[in-house]
C-alpha cells in the first residue's frame, strides 16, 4: 500500500503500518473510520503490517507524513518490537514524520532522537494537561501539543499567562482544533488565551481548519504555523517568579 493522501492540513502523507489503539476515545475519528472501512477486526487489538514498512523509502519526494495516525505507535498495548520497526524506517527516511499519541509515558522507551521526528500528544482533559512533562523532557526534533479536540477549559491550575507559558516553554508547536460531528469546541477566548500565551514564548500555533465555526478563516490562516527547529536556541522571556 503506497502512502496515502490525506485532508489533515498540516501532513502531506499518511503511513499506517500500525492500526488500531488501546483506547475507544468517543471523538476518535480514525476508530470511528474504522468502523466504517473494516481496516482491522477491533480497533483495541491494534494489527501490523509489516509489508507497508518500506512505503516512506519509495516516496522521493520530502514531505510531512503523519505516521500511524490510524492508531497510536505507543499504545499500551503495541508490541515494542513494532515501534521500533517503524523508527527505523524513520531514521533512514529523508522525510519529516509527525507522531501522535495518547500515551507520553511510553516515549522513554524510544529513541526519538531523530531531526525528522516531530513528536507530540492529545490533550483533551485535565489529566491530560498533567502529563505533559512525559513529553517535553524527550528528544526529538520537535515536540508538541495537539488541543484536538479542544473541548475542555485549561485546568483551574493553569489560570494565568505565567502558569501557561510555563507549561508550554519546553514545546515547539500546539495545534489546536474542535470536535466535528458533532461540532464541539471550548470558548473563542480560551484559543485566544492559549495563543497569546504561546506568542510570548514565540511558540507557532497552528489552527485547524474545522475551527471556521467559531473564527473567520483569515485569523486561521494566521496562524496555520508551522515550527522552526532553530527555536531551540530561543531563551524566552524572562519571567518574574
Amino acid at each position: 500500500m503506497p502512502l496515502s493522501n490525506t485532508n489533515i492540513e498540516y501532513g502531506d502523507k499518511a503511513w499506517n503500518p500500525i492500526v488500531g489503539c488501546g483506547k475507544s476515545c468517543s471523538y476518535c475519528w480514525a476508530r470511528k473510520m474504522n468502523k466504517r472501512f473494516k481496516w482491522i477486526e477491533d480497533w483495541n487489538k491494534p494489527q501490523f503490517f509489516e509489508e507497508r514498512l518500506e512505503d516512506p523509502l519509495k516516496y522521493k519526494k520530502p514531505c510531512r507524513i503523519l505516521t500511524c495516525f490510524c492508531g497510536d505507535m505507543f499504545s499500551d498495548n503495541v508490541p515494542s518490537i513494532w515501534t521500533k520497526q517503524v523508527l527505523k524506517i524513520i531514521s533512514m527516511s529523508q522525510h519529516t514524520h509527525i507522531l501522535l499519541t495518547k500515551f507520553p509515558q511510553n516515549l522513554h522507551k524510544f529513541n526519538l532522537n531523530l531531526s525528522n521526528i516531530w513528536i507530540g500528544m492529545t490533550i483533551v482533559n485535565n489529566f491530560d494537561w498533567s502529563r505533559v512533562p512525559y513529553l517535553v523532557t524527550v528528544e526529538a526534533g520537535v515536540r508538541f501539543v495537539s488541543l484536538e479536540p479542544f473541548i475542555v477549559e485549561p485546568p483551574e491550575y493553569l489560570n494565568t499567562y505565567l502558569d501557561i507559558i510555563n507549561a508550554f516553554s519546553n514545546l515547539d508547536w500546539i495545534i489546536i482544533g474542535a470536535q466535528t460531528n458533532p461540532f464541539k469546541c471550548v470558548k473563542v477566548g480560551s484559543i485566544f488565551y492559549v495563543i497569546k500565551s504561546a506568542e510570548l514564548v514565540k511558540i507557532p500555533i497552528f489552527l485547524k481548519n474545522n475551527l471556521k465555526a467559531v473564527l473567520n478563516k483569515e485569523i486561521i490562516r494566521q496562524y496555520q504555523q508551522y515550527p522552526s527547529t532553530d527555536r531551540r536556541n530561543y531563551d524566552g522571556i524572562k519571567l518574574q517568579s
